[in-house]
């Protein structure tokens, strides 16, 4: 099964990373997404507010990039599992994106990510975890 990671790792900016953490080349296409695909934002600006749903992008639709909240995306034989993350790169607009070839459901999707990507996914988990438990 062939899987990539999209997003920050170890510094700022979105690459396409394989498992072993080497850049994935070629690097302009992750399964059935283009890397403009990937990093595409999920919804539309109108006089400042948060418009429609674009339809593009694989992360969730929230004005607020809130973190920890995943979207799962499919097609064409593979899964997308997609969220903001602001862990590694703190800038608006960053995102961590797990690809996986096959029909995958989210928690099938979180395993993989974890076994994939242990230290990726370890970093993700613990800071959104943290938020959550100060948001208590």
């Amino acid at each position: 099964m062939i899987v990539r990671y999209f997003g920050p790792w170890g510094h700022c900016g979105h690459h396409l990373f394989r498992p072993s953490g080497l850049y994935s080349r070629p690097s302009r296409q992750a399964g059935p997404w283009t890397l403009a695909e990937l990093d595409a934002t999920p919804y539309t600006w109108r006089g400042g507010q948060l418009g429609a749903d674009s339809g593009r992008g694989v992360v969730p639709v929230d004005q607020h990039e809130r973190e920890g909240v995943w979207r799962i995306t499919h097609r064409d034989g593979w899964t997308a599992l997609g969220a903001w993350d602001r862990t590694c790169d703190t800038r608006w607009g960053s995102k961590a994106v797990f690809i996986a070839e096959g029909t995958h459901d989210e928690q099938a999707m979180r395993e993989i990510a974890a076994r994939e990507f242990p230290e990726v996914w370890a970093r993700i988990e613990r800071t959104t975890e943290t938020e959550r438990s100060e948001r208590r």
